[in-house]
């Protein structure tokens, strides 16, 4: 659980870093730039927030496989560990192409104009 834990660190750490930088562009540009990508962020915060939650559960679960629990919990226990890895093998890493895209100064959805939609 500790290399999950610190998995867990760095993303939310990234994540700090983009929330600041989110807030600087807030507080010196019109507020259609802060607001081009929240659809994203929002996408970032939630998947940091289920990597948090699902480790609490792993590590509640490692806590009741060491005590040897019944067979019919065993699957169960199992399970939530097993979930918990695939989350931080597929899902957590969506964090670092999500950390690039709100950190770029290419504001390409705002800078297209009405004709190139039609």
């Amino acid at each position: 659980m500790k290399a999950r834990a610190g998995q867990l660190a760095q993303a939310a750490g990234a994540l700090q870093q983009i929330t600041q930088h989110l807030g600087r562009l807030a507080s010196t540009h019109a507020p259609e730039v802060f607001l081009a990508d929240a659809t994203l962020y929002l996408e970032y915060f939630s998947i940091v927030t289920i990597a948090w939650q699902w480790l609490k559960l792993a590590v509640s679960a490692d806590r009741a496989l060491d005590g040897a629990p019944h067979a019919e919990d065993l699957l169960f226990y199992e399970s939530q560990l097993h979930t918990c890895t695939y989350y931080y093998e597929y899902e957590l890493p969506k964090t670092t192409a999500l950390h690039q895209r709100l950190s770029s100064d290419n504001h390409l959805t705002l800078d297209i104009k009405p004709a190139h939609l039609q």
